[in-house]
């Protein structure tokens, strides 16, 4: 129905915006920080397998 599409699609695009931005975001500044100031100060590391959850979750969402 177009009621359950809007009602997922609300909730799918912010995840998936999020969740790209904080996977691809985080890969580029590790490979961009050749001295590593930025990746030690805001623990990037964490933030690449933090990133794909929120973007598989958005997926589902759309999925649903």
């Amino acid at each position: 129905s177009p009621a359950l599409l809007a009602r997922s699609s609300r909730y799918a695009a912010p995840l998936i915006l999020l969740g790209t931005t904080l996977f691809s975001g985080s890969i580029y500044t590790l490979i961009l920080d050749t001295d590593k100031t930025i990746s030690r100060t805001f623990r990037l590391g964490l933030a690449t397998p933090l990133g794909g959850v929120v973007l598989i979750a958005g997926w589902f969402a759309l999925a649903l």
